[in-house]
Protein backbone atom coordinates (compact mmCIF):
# COMPACT_ATOMS: atom_id res chain seq x y z
CA UNK A 1 0.00 0.00 0.00
CA UNK A 2 2.55 2.52 0.86
CA UNK A 3 4.61 1.65 -2.61
CA UNK A 4 1.62 1.94 -4.30
CA UNK A 5 1.05 5.56 -2.67
CA UNK A 6 4.42 6.54 -3.39
CA UNK A 7 4.03 5.29 -7.00
CA UNK A 8 1.14 7.87 -7.23
CA UNK A 9 3.48 10.62 -6.71
CA UNK A 10 5.89 10.34 -9.23
CA UNK A 11 4.42 11.35 -11.85
CA UNK A 12 7.02 11.24 -14.62
CA UNK A 13 10.64 9.74 -14.64
CA UNK A 14 12.05 12.55 -16.61
CA UNK A 15 11.47 15.08 -13.94
CA UNK A 16 14.17 15.34 -10.92
CA UNK A 17 12.64 14.07 -7.53
CA UNK A 18 13.54 14.40 -4.24
CA UNK A 19 12.65 13.67 -0.57
CA UNK A 20 13.67 15.31 3.08
CA UNK A 21 15.02 12.88 5.13
CA UNK A 22 14.88 13.48 8.84
CA UNK A 23 16.41 10.41 10.13
CA UNK A 24 12.97 8.86 11.36
CA UNK A 25 11.38 5.44 10.18
CA UNK A 26 8.80 7.25 7.68
CA UNK A 27 10.92 9.29 5.62
CA UNK A 28 13.26 6.77 5.69
CA UNK A 29 10.94 4.02 4.22
CA UNK A 30 9.45 6.52 1.58
CA UNK A 31 12.85 7.61 0.44
CA UNK A 32 13.73 3.99 -0.04
CA UNK A 33 10.93 3.34 -1.71
CA UNK A 34 10.97 6.16 -3.81
CA UNK A 35 14.69 5.32 -5.01
CA UNK A 36 13.95 1.97 -5.81
CA UNK A 37 11.21 2.92 -7.78
CA UNK A 38 13.10 5.14 -9.89
CA UNK A 39 15.53 3.33 -9.99
CA UNK A 40 17.82 5.12 -7.59
CA UNK A 41 18.10 8.86 -8.95
CA UNK A 42 16.78 10.79 -6.29
CA UNK A 43 17.84 13.50 -4.26
CA UNK A 44 18.01 13.37 -0.60
CA UNK A 45 17.62 16.56 1.51
CA UNK A 46 18.44 16.55 5.18
CA UNK A 47 18.96 19.14 8.68
CA UNK A 48 20.99 18.35 11.37
CA UNK A 49 20.58 20.01 14.71
CA UNK A 50 22.61 19.53 17.64
CA UNK A 51 20.36 18.88 20.26
CA UNK A 52 18.60 15.94 18.10
CA UNK A 53 21.47 15.07 15.75
CA UNK A 54 20.13 12.80 13.42
CA UNK A 55 22.79 13.01 10.43
CA UNK A 56 24.35 9.42 11.42
CA UNK A 57 20.49 8.13 9.99
CA UNK A 58 20.22 10.53 7.29
CA UNK A 59 23.17 9.81 5.70
CA UNK A 60 22.72 5.74 6.28
CA UNK A 61 19.71 6.40 4.40
CA UNK A 62 20.65 8.83 1.15
CA UNK A 63 23.89 5.99 0.70
CA UNK A 64 21.60 3.48 0.13
CA UNK A 65 19.88 5.22 -2.30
Amino acid sequence: MIKKAVGKRIVSSDVEVGTFLSGGVDSSLVTLIAADLIKNRLKTFGVSYKKHDELPYIKYIAEKT
